[in-house]
């Protein structure tokens, strides 16, 4: 006899025996599958639904690694389930703060806040509460834009703007005072020569306005954080699943019966081999 007709016999052995073990203990692997589904079952009514929703920001000031940080501080908070200090820090009651599970911050993209100066982030926040979004949403860009580091940014990005601006109102009264000089013929004499284009005064005082326009938007908006996006309040937690619950309580059940169902032939065979070997 060939080894490969060996090793197909020996194969097809184990797979009967392996049939014989599931045979002789099917009650019981049923019985524990069973029991595992309806243990997933219980856990998916008694265990508290979770909802899961997400907040899109533009962020200046703050970056990758500062929002990185941020994000280990209030993790931790949670973990120790210290809801007095993180309840300061969102301005929230506490017990608003206590139905956080988790909150996560990440960037939309990786490499942004090295080409822009600004960059888009989700926070993503797990509740055990459905109804407490805009509470949280507002507790969050409290947090993210209440801080001293980020104030004094703020602040002294906004006096430079009002700086800007007071120059370039400046250059713009000037312009427009030539360009009506330009065209004010009672202050011109006979002998006069205007040695400059209207048409290049009228170019460099709309181009002074366009960047005034820009300076006073930049200072509209001028914050740590912007909500670009809203929490939304979902009907479906993410979690408990139901089918997910039950399929897996039923996955350990059976995986049990299959463990006692190996550790009876094995303490079988081993007791026929203590009595054959007395």
């Amino acid at each position: 006899m060939s080894e490969k007709e060996t090793d197909e016999i020996d194969l097809t052995e184990l797979l009967v025996k392996l049939k014989n073990v599931l045979l002789r203990n099917k009650i019981t692997i049923i019985l524990l599958t069973v029991v595992g589904f309806l243990l997933g079952l219980l856990y998916y009514n008694l265990k508290p639904a979770v909802y899961q929703s997400e907040v899109v920001v533009r962020a200046t000031i703050l970056n990758k690694s500062l929002l990185e940080v941020i994000n280990e501080n209030l993790t931790q908070l949670l973990k120790e389930n210290n809801y007095k200090v993180l309840s300061n820090k969102l301005n929230l009651p506490p017990e608003v703060v206590g139905y956080i599970s988790k909150i996560e911050i990440e960037p939309t993209d990786e490499e942004a806040d090295k080409k822009l100066e600004y960059a888009f982030y989700v926070i993503r926040v797990e509740s055990f509460s459905n109804s407490h979004w805009t509470e949280l949403e507002k507790g969050m860009l409290y947090y993210l834009s209440n801080n001293d580091f980020v104030k004094k940014r703020i602040d002294l990005k906004a006096k430079q703007y009002k700086s800007f601006i007071n120059k370039l109102d400046m250059e713009i009264n000037q312009i427009d005072s030539l360009k009506k000089g330009l065209y004010d013929s009672n202050n011109l004499g006979k002998d006069n020569v205007i040695m400059m284009n209207p048409g290049e005064v009228y170019t460099a005082l709309l181009a002074l306005v366009k960047e005034k326009q820009k300076l006073e938007e930049e200072l509209e908006f001028n914050s740590a954080v912007e909500i670009v996006e809203d929490f939304d309040a979902y009907k479906r937690p993410v979690s408990p699943r139901p089918v997910f619950s039950v399929a897996i309580g039923g996955l350990i059940g059976f995986l049990i019966g299959l463990f006692i169902a190996f550790g009876r032939e094995l303490n079988s065979y081993l007791k026929q081999y203590e009595r054959t070997h007395s």
